[in-house]
């Protein structure tokens, strides 16, 4: 039981050397959305709204071309 152990504490470790840097670049890429919209927010309302808009329809052909290739 001790070497089950042993072997998958080993290979989870393996998995989150690959796993962690991965998780960040989701977190990142998330985030240079939000602090757009945070900063776009402090102009006024009306680039608030163009902002948000913009970036729904980027991100919506972003992942259609995703998905087709």
């Amino acid at each position: 039981m001790g070497k089950l152990v042993s072997k998958s504490w080993q290979e989870s470790k393996l998995l989150w050397h690959i796993a962690f840097p991965a998780i960040l670049t989701a977190v990142f890429q998330f985030s240079i959305g939000f602090v757009t919209v945070g900063f776009v927010g402090h102009i006024g309302q009306v680039e608030l709204a163009a902002v948000t808009v913009v970036e729904n329809v980027i991100e919506g052909f972003a992942y259609g071309v995703l998905h087709t290739c």
